[in-house]
């Protein structure tokens, strides 16, 4: 930590590399939950894929390398019409906003 006991960050692009640490740090609370992890990496790897798509990671620049990754953002850059899709769409719309519409679209 800085002198003045604040963390010093830093944030960069993601890539598929990085979700180990992505995870670690924003699902601390289920780490051994394996389904949970499995739902999130492939969601996780659609959006790193997608050219709408901005993900990048946030990092504690005097952290061990390890545990350096504490948060991450992403940008999606979606239709109205899904965003009325995921209006009506049960929690977590990360999990819908990956898959085609209804309607194969």
């Amino acid at each position: 930590m800085a002198p003045n006991g604040r963390m010093n960050l830093t944030h960069r692009p993601a890539s598929r590399d990085d979700f180990p640490g992505v995870y670690r740090a924003c699902y601390a609370h289920d780490l051994r939950n394996d389904r949970l992890r499995a739902i999130i990496e492939r969601e996780w790897n659609i959006f790193l894929s997608n050219p709408t798509t901005i993900t990048m990671v946030v990092e504690g620049t005097d952290l061990p390398p390890d545990n350096r990754i504490v948060g991450c953002t992403q940008l999606v850059f979606v239709t109205d019409r899904l965003v009325d899709h995921l209006m009506e769409a049960p929690p977590h719309p990360n999990q819908h906003a990956s898959r085609p519409l209804p309607d194969g679209t």
